[in-house]
């Protein structure tokens, strides 16, 4: 009895800290505000009042979403095995020998760079001088495309995301940095480009091992940065983004800055997103749903990748959970994601028909 009891006090604490208490406002400035019946209701079961708002509760059915609520079981999926996803540094070592990761040039420790697999003093300036082009981020990734960083030699000047500055500037600001690393830049695939050249513009996948042992894709989509999110693609800081069908081609896209409005273009270029096709996209997925088959103690693998010049693809990085705003554009309660979930008991009985 006091078992059960100190259980059900654990999970009104996580809901009350996550949904009741939850700050319901994107990177890009928004702020929802909903009448405060409507609010109780809708975080009762689950769902943030962002999530009210970008999924028109109030006109589609909230049965056929998953909540932000359910949606946290994602991060536990994997149990005990969750942090290697989260440590950079041990990432490249555990799944570089799977798939293609970039490679990583320099450690800060201490605010010293240097070789993670040799230990020895990285002069960051020659590196940057013969790579050309490199990108900076934190060893935990922070959400939102915080600490990312894009660093650049050009026409014998050095840029900080594409604003130029002196060497002497440049290492003084990646000194300050801590608990950071400095990657491969990996120019992408000719089709991202277009449609967006200022951020690396990525791919999610997830897949997920089913109760029958098999290895399922769950889920896709693409991102696109944009002028709102800067060098970075993620979609809370106003990136664009669409879904991506099985032949590997793009709906239209949507983004925060304006929810409802389909973008068949890309609001800064003009480059079609629509009907887009991902080359190699089947190919693609195979490898992915074979390196996965190579670790079978993850249940749960959400995949960032981005194809590069010759379309191999590099995974970036991978997460434990998954965002699932991409709802606006199509409710994933119904689809391969929420049979998933709900065979791991992820969703709740309660807001089930």
């Amino acid at each position: 009895m006091l078992y059960r009891l100190k259980s059900k006090y654990r999970t009104f604490k996580k809901w009350y800290k996550n949904i009741y208490k939850h700050q319901a406002k994107i990177d890009i400035g928004n702020e929802y505000k909903l009448p405060w019946k409507e609010k109780l209701h809708y975080n009762l079961l689950g769902f943030t009042d962002q999530e009210y708002y970008n999924f028109n509760l109030k006109h589609n059915d909230y049965h056929n979403y998953i909540s932000y609520y359910e949606r946290m079981g994602l991060d536990d999926a994997n149990g005990r095995f969750a942090y290697i996803i989260g440590e950079k540094l041990i990432f490249e070592r555990f799944f570089g020998q799977i798939v293609n990761v970039p490679h990583i040039f320099a450690w800060n420790r201490n605010g010293v760079y240097i070789d993670p697999n040799t230990s020895e003093i990285v002069d960051i300036i020659a590196l940057l001088k013969n790579e050309k082009r490199l990108i900076v981020k934190p060893t935990r990734s922070n959400g939102g495309g915080y600490g990312v960083h894009a660093i650049s030699y050009t026409d014998n000047s050095f840029l900080l995301d594409n604003n130029i500055i002196s060497s002497e500037a440049l290492i003084d600001y990646l000194l300050k940095l801590r608990d950071c690393i400095v990657v491969q830049f990996i120019q992408q695939a000719e089709y991202s480009s277009k449609i967006y050249s200022n951020s690396t513009n990525s791919i999610r996948i997830a897949t997920g091992r089913m109760k029958n042992g098999e290895i399922e894709v769950l889920l896709s989509f693409h991102r696109f940065g944009s002028s709102t999110s800067g060098i970075v693609d993620n979609i809370s800081s106003g990136g664009v983004f669409s879904l991506i069908d099985e032949n590997g081609c793009l709906s239209g896209g949507r983004s925060y800055v304006d929810i409802n409005k389909v973008l068949d273009r890309h609001p800064d270029t003009g480059a079609i997103i629509t009907e887009t096709i991902i080359p190699g996209w089947k190919k693609l997925c195979t490898r992915l749903i074979e390196a996965h088959k190579k670790v079978p103690y993850y249940s749960f693998l959400a995949w960032d990748v981005v194809l590069d010049q010759n379309n191999n693809p590099y995974i970036l990085e991978i997460n434990r959970g998954s965002d699932l705003g991409i709802q606006c554009i199509k409710p994933l309660r119904n689809e391969k994601l929420g049979f998933f979930m709900r065979e791991n008991g992820m969703l709740s009985s309660r807001v089930d028909k």
